[in-house]
């Protein structure tokens, strides 16, 4: 304890404000990472859905601003894997939209991006009131996975 009575006052009272400027920034930024907890199953049902099977991830997305310009329906649909490869997956034949009478819609291809093991594409359907579901088939030996979407 003898090194501290060779320390300045002045230096005490510097280490005393940097002390409370690390206490109150640190403070700070607790409130702002704080999560906003916004309900899972609204998410899921209004715009984005992601189901991860045979080590395949799928995001079906409902996107909100292209559809009002069109009155179509249009969701991007993502593939992303780092075991298969997506170049034969064909957007316009593997994806479908069934309305709750079973109807079944085939899309049109707005956009495709990407190929092997991560590809995308935004695509269009006619106009159905929900409740509906876009079913995606054969992927990664995953005979068809449903997302349902009850409302938009």
């Amino acid at each position: 304890m003898k090194f501290l009575k060779n320390i300045p006052k002045e230096y005490f009272a510097l280490l005393f404000v940097i002390i409370l400027i690390i206490i109150f920034s640190l403070n700070d930024l607790g409130k702002s990472s704080q999560k906003i907890d916004i309900p899972k199953t609204t998410l899921e049902t209004n715009f984005k859905q992601e189901k991860e099977q045979a080590g395949v991830t799928v995001i079906v997305e409902y996107l909100t601003s292209l559809n009002s310009k069109e009155g179509n329906l249009v969701f991007n649909i993502a593939l992303d894997t780092h075991s298969v490869n997506f170049d034969d997956f064909e957007f316009d034949k593997d994806i479908i939209l069934m309305d709750n009478k079973e109807k079944i819609y085939y899309p049109r291809i707005l956009e495709e991006k990407g190929s092997g093991h991560h590809r995308k594409a935004d695509v269009s359907f006619d106009y159905v009131p929900p409740p509906f579901s876009i079913i995606i088939k054969n992927v990664a030996a995953v005979d068809k996975r449903i997302f349902t979407f009850d409302k938009l």
